[in-house]
């Protein structure tokens, strides 16, 4: 009996209630408030190696190394944590206490670029820790070219063998533990890191999560291997590093909260920040759709709003071109059939979600509302110091 009465309350329910649905229902978990449940992805992050300004010569090595690095980084592990736990007995009740916290090791794949910029960075900080590579080899220069082996030894040969010459001719190799020496002209330098910190930035919905490595040091750095066989692969070096602590920020990418904007991130030099031609007001064949005729109508007000005929002239002859061979009668029919196919596999709710901020974002400009009282609209100030220098 009682699988009758499951049996009847299931087949009701199917009819009067809730139905079994397909994955477009998941949009009630991971759509609202802005994707805030949905998942981060993978491939959006930028890193920053903001290495120590004050190493004597780093900026006339690198240059703009610190800067574009970044560009080459083909992944980074975030960091991980391990609490070292110690067992105690209470009358034979475990008990647990915390001792002591271990940072893991971070790991960072960079591309092997062309302009060997990864590799020069990894040979400065070589330079600058080990005295091994500071003598020139054959009447080369240490640092390939540019100023960097000791004046005082330049006819020194590694190859010499003084085994069991009364003097060596030189005794510097190893660490240098006294004081670590420039990169660029060997002159001595205090003992401080080669990284101040490194930061990851983590993208998501026009923000940042951001994890700043203070004081790293390179435990292991490798460069890749040459194989004629591997015809479709791409080279590339791996770099593992050791750090004191992580500080976490978070932040838009606008700049526009108290934490700032990603340095390095989103310039003219480095990023296209030309829009598709689809995606320009007018520049699609749609009415309601990204950049179809109420786009175009809205962008031609705010150029006309903001003293500038010739960009609204131009988005206007932008859409006759588009709508020219069109009709919109036929486009009007095709988002209505279109419409109510997602009513139908989508909900009610789902679709006036999604249609209706293009709707109201049109309606604004044409019908804006007026000012309440003396309200004004501010701008957040944006006073912060770096980033990446861990403030």
């Amino acid at each position: 009996m009682a699988f009758g009465n499951d049996f009847i309350k299931g087949f009701l329910s199917g009819i009067t209630g809730p139905q079994l649905k397909d994955y477009q229902h998941a949009s009630k978990t991971f759509v609202p408030n802005a994707f805030a449940y949905a998942p981060k992805v993978k491939f959006l992050f930028h890193c920053v190696f903001n290495i120590n300004g004050q190493i004597p010569g780093i900026t006339q090595l690198l240059g703009e190394a610190n800067t574009t690095i970044s560009k080459t980084v083909k992944s980074v592990q975030l960091p991980s944590y391990q609490f070292q736990v110690e067992e105690l007995n209470q009358y034979n009740r475990k008990r647990y206490a915390n001792t002591k916290i271990n940072y893991n090791p971070v790991q960072i794949t960079f591309h092997d670029d062309n302009s060997d910029l990864v590799r020069q960075m990894w040979y400065a900080y070589y330079q600058y820790y080990i005295k091994d590579s500071q003598y020139s080899y054959n009447g080369i220069p240490a640092s390939n070219g540019s100023p960097g082996s000791d004046p005082t030894f330049a006819g020194f040969s590694y190859n010499s063998n003084d085994i069991y010459a009364g003097e060596r001719q030189i005794g510097d190799f190893g660490l240098v533990g006294e004081g670590r020496g420039s990169p660029v002209n060997n002159q001595p330098g205090a003992s401080t890191n080669f990284f101040n910190d490194i930061t990851i930035f983590g993208f998501n919905q026009h923000n940042y999560s951001a994890y700043t490595l203070i004081n790293p040091v390179i435990t292991d750095f490798a460069h890749d291997t040459y194989d004629y066989a591997a015809g479709g692969e791409t080279m590339q070096n791996t770099m593992t590093i050791k750090y004191e602590l992580v500080k976490y920020y978070s932040g838009a990418l606008n700049g526009a909260t108290k934490a700032g904007a990603p340095p390095f991130f989103g310039r003219t030099a480095d990023y296209d920040q030309v829009s598709s031609a689809i995606t320009r007001p007018g520049g699609n064949a749609t009415i309601l759709g990204k950049g179809g005729l109420l786009d175009a109508g809205q962008g031609i007000l705010n150029d006309l709003a903001a003293g500038n005929p010739i960009g609204a002239v131009l988005q206007g002859v932008r859409t006759y071109q588009t709508f020219k061979d069109k009709s919109l009668k036929s486009i009007a029919k095709q988002e209505v059939t279109q419409v109510g196919t997602q009513i139908l596999s989508q909900g009610v709710e789902t679709v006036i979600r999604n249609q209706v901020p293009a709707i109201n974002k049109t309606l604004s400009t044409f019908f804006p509302t007026p000012p309440k009282g003396n309200n004004t609209n501010t701008v957040p100030q944006n006073n912060t110091p770096r980033i990446s220098g861990g403030n």
